[in-house]
């Protein structure tokens, strides 16, 4: 450490801590002309005529007034030529000031006025928008005030109640000694409306204030930020509040969504968010936790991270993405009726909304109110293996502590790749699947070598023109039955007559499957029939499986398969649902780039099983029948044309639902159709 005589302006370097005498520190707002450490080798003369050195000048003087021999100015004791020096004392500072015996606070825009009037000049002061003084505040115990002139103000501790008004910090907090108590939203909140002149200096300036350490880069720009939050990850694995940052609001914007706009009865509503990208956990700057200045740790959830039976995965980066185990749930409990759906709605840069499946991740932070402790939830929407956010967090009467105990997240950690999604970039003869609603579990996908997919996000990109089958979905009813949809492209592209075309078959592989077993033909070892979940394995198994070959038969045979449909754009296309297959609903639209009918991209709606509060279907023969007696018995009938529906009292008499249900008794269970 380089230190300045008060007296005589000598500069001597202390190699050893232990060597460092008690010395004074400036605090000041960098102007136009500072003092450099150059300069101070020059001629005395010459540095009197800079503008920067009249400070150091009252420093030096209310230094030998408090019997200071030594006084530390960042100005001229740091050789800034020297990227080690500057680096070493960038992350020594806070120690520095903390170390120091008193430190001067150097207001310039404050002039002398009585204390009664001056409040309003302390609180419009740049010294406390400024990124450095935050630390140099914090860390010295001793601060003292003075104006422009160099005129006493007041000590912080005599001001701490004004400071806390102006910063944001607590009284608490503004002594080092506790400020590991915060959390880091709180120290982050310090900082949301500061500015440094250097776009790396606002997280180089936290450093000390976080008690961790790294190399500077300048030029990296906001890439500092990630890396110091990169370094947080690491130093507090437990602290949630990292990732609590954003717009407060009481229900996911996204998700406000009724049932007909998700079933394409009416137009999805969306607010483009940004550049339509999506967040990954980490913010981009102190400013993104301009409202997390009361979110804290609640110490009931340290359990969730140390019950000695389910030690939890803490955050880790890998590359540019965060993995970590955090409570899921699909929906939050809200206390007010709520369409149960899990879908929002997102742009992804389109001037559609798009509908993406979306989850909750319960972080273990919050903070106090009225009525309990109120935890942060952070919607997280489904992308392709990971998760991306946006820039809002939840917090309503539902995610309180009451509701979401230590237990409750034990039981629904997850681990998780959370990370930045980067806009999508529209390109000519894309196909975008706008909504994609279904109750039935999709077993796999075809798609073609000229085709790139991106699976969670639904867009099919064309690697070279592509004419044909495109994509291919198979879902799974049961261990025996499924559905098939396939999209092709036809027409000719150059004169803008090109279309989609639709299969949707229904695949019913029952009989082959009881005939192969019937002779005695083993499916991979399971062809069990005593154990059901064996049997839904021969859905699986490609070598044996009727169904996979339906796939294959459906992707070469489109264009012969009756019942396809080629549509144009805007159109609609249904195939009725059966007694155990269910309805699937087409729309296509298209929109063009940059309003260029030279640049289509094509939009499509998929439907399938639209009814948003029906169970998944059962897996087995025995649940079938269980099922239906079920739905019967809550006063639900089956017909071919709407599928289940509530039955009204006075449609069927009790006599004809008795016989309806000893018929199938009798019978096996109905029968196929």
């Amino acid at each position: 450490m380089r230190l300045l005589s008060s007296s005589s302006g000598e500069m001597k370097f202390f190699p050893s801590r232990a060597g460092i005498p008690p010395y004074a520190i400036l605090s000041h707002t960098w102007e136009e002309e500072e003092v450099s450490f150059q300069d101070w080798q020059g001629e005395r003369e010459k540095v009197k005529k800079v503008k920067g050195f009249r400070k150091i000048e009252y420093c030096c003087q209310q230094a030998v007034k408090d019997g200071f021999d030594w006084v530390w100015v960042d100005t001229c004791c740091i050789d800034k030529t020297s990227s080690a020096e500057l680096s070493e004392s960038i992350n020594s500072m806070f120690r520095w000031y903390k170390e120091a015996s008193v430190c001067y606070a150097y207001l310039a825009d404050v002039k002398r006025s009585p204390l009664s009037t001056i409040e309003s000049q302390i609180a419009e002061s740049h010294w406390f928008e400024r990124g450095w003084t935050l630390q140099e505040l914090i860390a010295s115990k001793n601060v003292i005030f003075y104006s422009e002139d160099w005129c006493q103000i007041g000590t912080k501790l005599q001001l701490s109640t004004l400071i806390s008004s102006i910063t944001g910090i607590e009284e608490t907090y503004l002594d080092s000694a506790n400020i590991q108590n915060a959390s880091i939203a709180q120290r982050m909140s310090w900082a949301a409306n500061r500015k440094t002149t250097r776009e790396e200096d606002i997280a180089y300036c936290l450093l000390g204030i976080f008690d961790v350490n790294m190399p500077l880069l300048y030029g990296e720009g906001e890439r500092a930020f990630l890396r110091l939050q990169e370094a947080l990850v690491k130093a507090y694995p437990e602290d949630h509040t990292l990732f609590a940052w954003g717009t407060i609001v009481e229900r996911f914007s996204g998700s406000v969504l009724t049932d007909a706009q998700i079933l394409g009865y009416e137009p999805i509503e969306y607010n483009p968010e940004g550049d339509g990208s999506l967040l990954g956990l980490l913010a981009k700057s102190p400013a993104d936790f301009k409202s997390s200045g009361k979110f804290i740790c609640h110490w009931d959830y340290q359990i969730y991270f140390r019950a000695w039976q389910s030690i939890r995965m803490v955050p880790t980066v890998v590359g540019s993405s965060i993995h970590v185990e955090l409570p899921m749930f699909k929906r939050l409990k809200y206390t007010e009726p709520q369409a149960s759906h899990d879908y929002c709605s997102f742009s992804d840069g389109l001037p559609v909304g798009r509908l993406r499946e979306t989850t909750f991740a319960i972080l273990t932070c919050g903070y106090y109110e009225e009525k309990g402790f109120m935890v942060v939830a952070i919607p997280l929407i489904v992308c392709s293996g990971s998760y991306g956010r946006t820039q809002q967090i939840v917090i309503n009467e539902s995610t309180t502590l009451k509701r979401y105990p230590n237990h409750v997240l034990h039981n629904a950690g997850s681990k998780i790749i959370v990370e930045r999604q980067p806009c999508y970039q529209p390109h000519t003869r894309d196909i975008v699947v706008r909504r994609f609603v279904s109750s039935m579990t999709l077993k796999t996908l075809y798609i073609p070598e000229t085709i790139e997919k991106q699976q969670y996000s639904s867009i099919l990109k064309e690697v070279r023109p592509t004419r044909g089958a495109i994509m291919a979905f198979l879902f799974q009813y049961d261990f025996a039955t499924g559905l098939v949809i396939c999209i092709s492209r036809v027409g000719e592209r150059h004169n803008g007559t090109d279309k989609l075309h639709f299969v949707v078959r229904h695949i019913d592989a029952t009989a082959a499957i009881e005939d192969s077993i019937r002779k005695g033909e083993r499916h991979q070892g399971y062809a069990d029939q005593e154990n059901p979940e064996r049997m839904k394995l021969v859905f699986t198994e490609s070598q044996y499986s009727h169904t996979y070959d339906a796939l294959n038969y459906v992707c070469n045979n489109w264009d012969r398969i009756e019942g396809g449909q080629t549509m144009g754009f805007p159109q609609q296309f249904q195939v009725a649902g059966s007694r155990y297959g269910p309805s699937v609903r087409i729309a296509t639209e298209r929109i063009y780039i940059g309003g260029d009918p030279e640049q289509p991209i094509d939009i499509v709606d998929i439907i399938i099983q639209p009814e948003l509060n029906q169970p998944r279907l059962v897996t087995d023969w025995e649940g079938k029948l269980e099922y239906e007696n079920k739905r019967e018995e809550d006063g639900y009938t089956w017909r071919d044309e709407t599928g289940w529906r509530k039955t009204r009292r006075d449609e069927t008499s009790s006599q004809e639902r008795h016989n309806l249900r000893y018929a199938r008794t009798r019978g096996g269970g109905r029968r196929r159709t």
